[in-house]
């Protein structure tokens, strides 16, 4: 929670939240992150251990897809 709230302190409005953890499967964290937030679309995504591996890949796809990054 202090992560999201930090990130939009710097970022504002544009800011994107990307958390990793160490649970393979974050749906759970990224579900009560969500409520907590007051929001069930806030720029945040929680990646979990099974992601790890390919890291680099997995973070060029999300800013190429999400943010149209080139």
């Amino acid at each position: 929670m202090e992560a999201y709230h930090r990130a939009r302190q710097l970022g504002g409005d544009e800011a994107r939240v990307v958390m990793l953890c160490k649970e393979n499967n974050p749906g759970e964290m990224e579900r009560k992150l969500r409520v907590d937030i007051g929001s069930q679309h806030p720029p945040l995504e929680v990646w979990g251990r099974d992601s790890w591996r390919n890291l680099p890949q997995k973070f060029e796809d999300y800013l190429r897809g999400n943010l149209r990054w080139a």
